[in-house]
């Protein structure tokens, strides 16, 4: 038996365009991959590039192929600052970004549709929200460095402007008045150099009083305790003051651990791509769509799933497996998770029906045990703590036998 799914253009022809190693088309080893190394950083990018010859490598090559034919709307990049690493003012022109801090605490700077401009700190496991075309900076203002994964809401290539264009292209009558003048102590004499070190730099920019508006504290947010893992979601109403659903196409963020031997069973996501970073820890991937993969993540991976490809993760180490995941929609998660589908069906009792309790840490209010199947568009039992048995063997056959998704 077979249950073929309609998919829309763009998928049919992702599917027909993939060659060569096809787990290229999923996996990209972003922390081997070719280093963009400044005086006050680095920044390394997992994303499309119009110029093929602009490619590190063939696999750089086959992700980003990938991600941009299944218009994934999703580009994965990560910047380590220096004590002091400043990235200097620039706007992207075609995407919002959002930014997880995995290590280290930084001043960032916004000037928000051209008015008086502001800054805001951001700390480990908070996430700030930067809108397409405003100007910002980014500034480690620690002693040790900050690590960043950047979301952007494109799987075009990324086109940004620096401020370092700016004064090398732009009169000095103009530089000399109004807001730039506030800037000039973040520029480089290289125009390459986008990450730069400025030890001291003296500011008189005050803090932003709206920085809910930029800033979400995912880390302290509530959080879906399950057996085997633990979720965090940014509330997609509330969080960054519902600023982001001003702009189109934006995401969600979701922080995912899972413990050694936890299973995310086989489920597949219905209207979002899927992109991955993989914080910590090692383990594997199985994934179900134009071809069938299962394939090794570790620290430094990032991983994408198109919408409609069914997919599970396994923690195969001795660590927890942490994940910061993008979901290419701010819009309520369509999930379907291949436990349900089994538990709907009528039996005599020959296959075991699991269930697990889920509890609710909410900051902001009391802790709920929930027994059902769905919260948060993740079920009950969807995440075990144990290696996978006669449970997961039942759910694997079925997934290789029907291969709910296919292209």
């Amino acid at each position: 038996m077979r249950v073929n799914m309609v998919t829309s253009a763009p998928v049919q022809a992702a599917c027909m365009n993939l060659k060569g190693d096809t787990v290229l088309q999923y996996r990209n080893h972003l922390s081997g991959s070719q280093v963009s190394d400044y005086p006050g950083g680095t920044l390394q990018c997992a994303g499309f590039l119009a110029n093929a010859s602009d490619y590190s490598s063939q696999d750089t090559l086959y992700f980003g192929t990938s991600i941009y034919d299944f218009q994934s709307q999703i580009t994965t990049c990560t910047m380590m600052l220096r004590p002091g690493g400043l990235l200097v003012p620039n706007w992207n022109v075609n995407a919002n970004l959002y930014g997880y801090l995995t290590a280290g605490t930084v001043l960032i700077g916004i000037v928000p549709n051209s008015t008086s401009p502001g800054t805001f700190e951001a700390a480990t496991g908070q996430v700030f929200f930067i809108p397409q075309s405003y100007i910002y900076w980014i500034q480690n203002t620690g002693t040790t460095n900050a690590f960043i994964v950047l979301f952007y809401n494109t799987h075009n290539e990324i086109f940004s402007i620096n401020i370092n264009m700016v004064f090398a292209n732009t009169p000095e009558s103009i530089l000399n008045q109004g807001l730039i003048e506030s800037l000039k102590d973040m520029k480089s004499s290289n125009t390459s150099e986008i990450i730069i070190l400025v030890q001291n730099l003296n500011s008189n920019i005050p803090a932003l009083s709206n920085n809910q508006n930029y800033l979400y504290p995912l880390e302290d947010s509530r959080r879906i305790e399950y057996t085997g893992a633990v979720a965090k979601w940014a509330n997609m109403t509330t969080a960054f003051g519902g600023m982001q659903n001003w702009y189109p196409c934006a995401l969600s963020l979701e922080s995912l651990v899972l413990n050694p031997c936890a299973l995310l069973v086989p489920s597949i996501t219905m209207n979002a791509n899927e992109v991955g970073y993989v914080i910590s820890g090692h383990g594997k991937m199985g994934l179900y769509g134009c071809t069938n993969e299962e394939f090794d993540i570790c620290a430094g991976d990032v991983f994408f799933i198109p919408a409609g490809a069914q997919h599970y993760i396994r923690n195969t180490g001795c660590e927890n497996l942490v994940l910061i995941i993008a979901y290419s929609t701010n819009e309520r998660l369509q999930t379907f998770f291949l436990d349900d589908y089994i538990q709907a069906i009528p039996h005599s009792g020959n296959v075991p029906v699991i269930q697990n309790a889920v509890t609710i840490v909410d900051p902001a209010g009391p802790n709920n045990v929930l027994a059902t199947d769905n919260i948060e568009h993740i079920a009950s039992d969807s995440i075990m703590n144990r290696v996978p048995g006669i449970e997961m063997a039942i759910l694997l056959i079925i997934t290789t036998m029907y291969n709910f998704v296919s292209y």
